[in-house]
């Protein structure tokens, strides 16, 4: 029996996450560096990040919790 919005994930697809998240992440503060406070899709690409780093963390706490280490 699961819980209500609990899922369960091997480590192989923890890591792949991480790894897909971080690839993300890398862009974004790529394009970031490009970007000035002041452009049109700033504002954007801080969400994208934000959330990325969010999802990310989420990955590895769950990770951590199955045992996996979330690596």
């Amino acid at each position: 029996m699961t819980r209500r919005g609990s899922i369960t994930l091997d480590p192989d697809a923890i890591h792949l996450l991480s790894n897909h998240l971080a690839v993300i992440v890398g862009f974004v503060e790529l394009m970031l560096a490009d970007a000035a406070p002041g452009d049109a899709h700033f504002n954007d690409l801080v969400e994208i990040r934000a959330a990325a780093v969010a999802a990310a963390n989420l990955i590895t706490l769950r990770g951590q919790a199955a045992g996996g280490g979330g690596q």
